[in-house]
């Protein structure tokens, strides 16, 4: 009898270990990357059906790019990169016979007139949306997406801090409303009577921003945490199917929110909290990612450690990265969690 119950007990912690591997096994994890952000953004605009194209110089910022996404949605274009003066033979190879229309986001000094003249001898429309800043040019894609549809939601966002505004861009795509960058005080675009999302924290957005709107806020302690109010609240636990992008890495983000308007798009690094993905079907990472963070996604029950921070005695913000420009000067850096840190809010230069 005792021999049977041993038997049993045995058998059943050998299915309960078997379950979980075999969980853990139908997690099906892909890279939709390719050998560098130009060709990882054509690899991404393979997946879809288009016949405009928006190019984004992204070699020294994203800052153009930022306003990209809703204009991406409405026109239902790929986000393609270029460089200032050419075209990668990446992007060139997905500007084919198909392609009717291209927006250029950003000025000559960004993208310059060589590379729209190169598209206007392919018999390509070529429209230029540009500003004296990347606020103002924000607020011209905003007019542009205003020629195809009513505005009755937007995306406020510092247009200085470029996390915040990645994480928002797949919503963005999806509702097809424009993402209207700041300074993080005021807004120049009129937001009376409309629904708002303003994304970022106090430290980047003022509290009285956009205070004559039906807004909603998304505040999280550094990026990985606003990216993951802004998921749970535009998609939710209904998603099964995950897109990740590395979190200090967001030109993949940024191309890779018109493929992710349904899932939305998770920030993950080495210590960033992954938990949202435990229960994931499949796994896809928008360009290549350190091995080490691979690994994590492929053994989620061990990956949510708490996320480590560095700070100084004397200091008081926590700082992502000991390599912080901050931190330059500084001879005993500590790390450890936030906890342990006893630091209220995250350093604006490297969060």
């Amino acid at each position: 009898m005792k021999l049977k119950k041993l038997l049993f007990i045995t058998l059943s912690i050998s299915f309960i270990l078997i379950a979980s591997i075999f969980s853990n096994a139908q997690i099906n994890l892909s890279q939709l990357a390719g050998a560098d952000r130009y060709e990882t953004a054509g690899k991404i605009a393979d997946k879809l059906n288009y016949d405009t194209v928006i190019l984004v110089n992204s070699d020294n910022s994203l800052a153009d790019g930022l306003s990209a996404s809703g204009l991406a949605g409405v026109t239902n274009s790929p986000i393609l990169l270029t460089q200032k003066n050419s075209i990668p033979k990446s992007t060139e190879q997905r500007i084919n016979n198909n392609v009717k229309n291209t927006y250029i986001i950003g000025g000559t000094s960004a993208i310059s007139d060589t590379v729209a003249n190169i598209l206007k001898n392919k018999n390509i429309n070529v429209t230029r949306l540009e500003g004296s800043d990347r606020i103002q040019t924000s607020l011209n894609v905003a007019k542009e997406i205003s020629k195809f549809k009513t505005i009755d939601k937007i995306a406020l966002v510092n247009g200085y801090k470029e996390a915040d505004a990645m994480s928002i861009s797949p919503v963005a795509v999806k509702n097809n409303f424009p993402v209207i960058l700041t300074d993080g005080k005021i807004s120049l675009y009129n937001t009376k009577n409309l629904r708002t999302y303003v994304v970022g924290g106090s430290s980047v957005m003022s509290e009285s921003i956009a205070s004559d709107s039906d807004k909603i806020v998304f505040a999280g302690t550094d990026r990985f945490d606003t990216n993951k109010k802004v998921f749970s609240y535009f998609y939710g636990s209904s998603v099964n199917d995950f897109y990740v992008a590395n979190g200090y890495k967001l030109v993949d983000a940024l191309t890779g929110s018109t493929v992710a308007k349904d899932n939305g798009i998770i920030f993950v690094d080495g210590g960033s909290d992954k938990s949202v993905l435990k229960n994931a079907t499949s796994i896809t990472t928008l360009g290549y990612l350190d091995n080490s963070i691979v690994s994590q996604l492929q053994n989620l029950d061990n990956a949510n450690t708490p996320k480590i921070v560095y700070w100084v005695s004397g200091g008081s913000v926590y700082h992502s990265t000991k390599d912080c420009p901050s931190l330059q000067r500084s001879k005993n850096i500590y790390s450890g969690t936030i906890e342990e840190s006893k630091k209220t809010r995250p350093c604006k230069d490297c969060f």
